[in-house]
C-alpha cells in the first residue's frame, strides 16, 4: 500500500493500492519415479533451467461448488527431508509473477435448491407476487 493524504480526510490517514503479490507453499512425499509436480520436476524447470510453471489450486473435482486459483510461478525456495525411517518429504514456495486468477462457481444451488417435482409448496410465484 502506499501512503497518501487528502485535505478532506479528516486527519484519517489513506492508501493507494500498490504492487500486489503472493506465494504458494506446497509440500507432498518424495517419489522414487519422476511424475509431472514433484519436487524433481519442480526444481529441473524451475530452478535449473529457470523457466516459469503455471499453477491450479482448486477443490476436488466431485465437489459441488468449485473454487481454482491459478497463475504464473516462479521457483523460489525448496527443501528435502528424509527421517531415518518413514517416508521423505519435500516442500517448495513458489513466487506468483504476474496475476492470481480466482476462478469459482456461483453459488447457484442455493438459489436453485428445490427442483419443480418437489414435494414442497412453491415459495416464489413467478407472476410476481410470493405464495405460501
Amino acid at each position: 500500500m502506499i501512503a497518501s493524504s487528502a485535505i478532506d480526510s479528516g486527519g484519517w490517514g489513506e492508501f493507494v493500492a500498490g504492487l500486489r503479490s503472493w506465494t504458494v507453499s506446497v509440500n507432498g512425499n518424495l517419489l522414487l519415479e519422476a511424475v509431472g509436480s514433484d519436487i524433481k520436476a519442480l526444481i529441473q524447470s524451475g530452478y535449473i533451467n529457470q523457466l516459469p510453471m503455471f499453477a491450479e489450486f482448486s477443490t476436488r473435482p466431485s465437489s459441488d461448488i468449485q473454487l481454482k486459483f491459478s497463475g504464473a510461478v516462479l521457483f523460489n525456495t525448496a527443501s528435502i527431508s528424509a527421517a531415518s525411517t518413514g517416508v521423505a518429504n519435500w516442500t517448495a514456495t513458489l513466487q506468483g509473477t504476474g496475476k492470481l486468477t480466482p476462478t469459482y462457481q456461483d453459488f447457484s444451488l442455493l438459489i436453485d435448491s428445490m427442483p419443480s417435482e418437489a414435494l414442497y409448496p412453491i415459495i416464489v410465484d413467478e407472476s410476481g407476487g410470493f405464495t405460501t
